[in-house]
């Protein structure tokens, strides 16, 4: 699974929750929008609600699910 840890999906907040399923859906159902620019949008998106660590996790596992997904 792409989050584990501290960041596992049941311990997020709500918010956090729905970025990352907004995210997700995009990224497997929209493939008219470069992924870097879909990944960029919701990392923005997470620096406006969040401003630690939150952004850079975003980042990564949006990544890592991307090459899962759209390779």
């Amino acid at each position: 699974m792409f989050l584990h840890g501290e960041w596992g999906y049941e311990k997020m907040n709500g918010t956090m929750q729905a970025l990352l399923l907004s995210a997700v859906y995009e990224l497997t159902n929209t493939h008219d929008i470069d992924t870097k620019v879909l990944i960029q949008e919701y990392v923005d998106l997470a620096y406006a609600f969040f401003n630690k660590n939150e952004p850079k996790m975003v980042n990564a596992v949006l990544d890592q699910i991307a090459h899962a997904v759209r390779d």
